[in-house]
């Protein structure tokens, strides 16, 4: 039985914001030496680790949101091809009795059945195998199952496999104050990496909102895991296949790595002073309000708050899709403007915005 050995690799695939798996795949080997893949199935990389990056994933990946055991990849084009899939696996290695299970089914393209045609065979299929390989008949609980089985159907590519995660991991559990258009955690991670900022480096979000992106840049430096915030709700403690004695080896692990005394230069500026109270809020429930500056400011006049050439790195989620095209073309032209007034020789700017024609045709009016 493969489980009886933390070393042992397996079939891992880990789930993503779509459109940044190549980000997400260079953040994996750059932080755990993780050589994963893209196989053109969007929002998922694939890879082959033991056990023990299980755990360190679930507890410390700061990019992904779900780490997945995968137990079967196939085309199939009915569904009784999904049946002969799953009846492939031996679910009794996975659930042991007594345990419950629930099956989650999303299902992409045009099919001659739905999604919860496929939980249903699935679930079925799996009742009938633990039935046949072990002599029982393993519980369906579909609010709080112990292992979670993730199915997926892409057009004509079916994947299954056990979910060791459970809630998404961009959901970090230090938001106290929740801003009306958040920006995800693994999305503000990623553009804190694609900046290239240094720890040494003062680093701007000119347009804060809740504080997600300085926060993650300190969570980062610090080498603050989520785990710290997130504790035991992990599906993977669930999971009896695994060794409960290895991950609390790992989780402590990952604590005591953390360096909560490292000081930062991070700076949050926001218009609206709800978002700048908001943010020190969530600051201070991650434990890092010590190493950011919030402070209620214009990103139209960042010269009212910050002088020529003093910061190295400017990373902002600005507003989009505003009704009143003018005054958002106005606002990028003055934040873009303002942003390479400030920046010192050298210095990078990373804005994530659906505005992309309007971007890209002032940076062009700029020479840029």
């Amino acid at each position: 039985m493969w489980w009886r050995s933390i070393s042992t690799l397996v079939d891992l695939y880990a789930t993503t914001e779509r459109g940044i798996e190549d980000l997400v795949i260079e953040d994996l080997k750059k932080e755990f030496g993780i050589q994963a893949k893209f196989i053109g199935l969007r929002g998922k990389v694939f890879f082959k680790e033991d056990h023990e990056r299980i755990f360190w994933l679930n507890f410390s990946a700061r990019s992904i949101n779900r780490v997945i055991l995968l137990l079967g990849l196939e085309e199939v084009e009915t569904l009784q091809d999904i049946k002969r899939v799953v009846n492939s696996i031996d679910w009794g290695e996975f659930i042991f009795p007594e345990q419950s299970f629930a099956v989650r089914a999303e299902r992409v393209g045009k099919h001659d059945f739905t999604s919860l045609d496929i939980a249903r065979e699935v679930g079925a299929t799996i009742i009938d195998n633990v039935k046949e390989t072990r002599g029982m008949k393993p519980r369906v609980n579909l609010n709080s199952p112990d292992v979670i089985v993730s199915t997926e159907l892409i057009h004509n590519r079916f994947i299954i496999g056990i979910d060791t995660t459970g809630l998404s991991l961009h959901i970090r559990r230090y938001r106290t104050y929740n801003h009306p258009m958040p920006l995800r955690t693994t999305l503000a991670y990623i553009l804190v990496k694609v900046s290239q900022w240094q720890d040494t480096e003062i680093l701007l979000d000119p347009t804060c909102g809740g504080g997600t992106i300085p926060i993650e840049a300190a969570l980062y430096a610090r080498k603050i895991p989520s785990v710290k915030f997130r504790k035991g709700e992990y599906a993977l403690f669930r999971l009896k296949f695994f060794d409960t004695e290895e991950i609390e080896k790992v989780r402590e692990k990952a604590l005591n790595e953390m360096d909560l005394a490292k000081k930062l230069n991070l700076h949050g500026l926001d218009i609206n002073p709800r978002h700048v109270k908001g943010a020190l809020k969530n600051a201070m429930s991650a434990g890092v309000s010590d190493t950011i500056k919030f402070q209620v400011g214009d990103a139209e006049k960042l010269l009212d708050s910050f002088e020529e050439e003093t910061v190295n790195v400017i990373v902002s989620n600005p507003p989009y899709k505003l009704p009143n095209k003018r005054r958002l073309s106005k606002l990028y032209h003055n934040l873009i403007k303002n942003a390479l007034k400030v920046l010192t020789e050298g210095g990078r700017c990373a804005i994530i915005t659906s505005e992309i024609g309007l971007t890209k045709r002032i940076l062009e009016a700029m020479g840029i």
